[in-house]
């Protein structure tokens, strides 16, 4: 990674492109950063979940101790409160299926704004600045945020 690439094409002195077209690249560089906060809240989510209903499962089906020389552990595994229990894994699920929610909604706020843009490189920027411009455009994206615009795929 070069260091010229390190700050914005669009930052540097000599390079011009209109304020919508820099715009729209802010936004999506925003809404790539939003859908992946929310991708890794759900999965940490999800984690919590699966390790909190495992412990559940083990705590009422397995009434061996797997632990008999931690008491503090022994001690949680002893502890049956199934409305409790019950409670915390339920809330865990519907917190999944928010976040769940909220990072498709944002994929899908990302993806209609990229497919936009990728429309408009290969159309109107490349007629509106050339091919230099756009390939430093291109490099800037992908390697400081992973996303490319020069082409449909993802």
């Amino acid at each position: 990674m070069s260091t010229s690439l390190a700050i914005a094409p669009w930052e540097h002195h000599d390079f011009h492109i209109s304020k919508e077209d820099e715009d729209s690249i802010k936004r999506l560089i925003e809404l790539n950063n939003k859908h992946n906060k929310k991708k890794s809240q759900h999965t940490t989510v999800l984690y919590a979940f699966i390790v909190i209903a495992s412990i559940t499962l083990i705590k009422y089906f397995f009434p061996v101790s797997f632990f008999a020389n931690f008491y503090l552990i022994e001690a949680f595994f002893q502890d049956k409160n199934l409305t409790r229990d019950l409670f915390v894994n339920g809330a865990l699920f519907f917190v999944s299926k928010l976040t769940f929610d909220l990072r498709e909604k944002a994929k899908e706020d990302y993806h209609s704004l990229r497919v936009e843009l990728v429309d408009l490189s290969n159309k109107e920027w490349l007629k509106k600045y050339g091919e230099a411009t756009n390939t430093k455009i291109y490099e800037y994206l992908y390697s400081q945020h992973k996303i490319r615009i020069n082409h449909k795929t993802k």
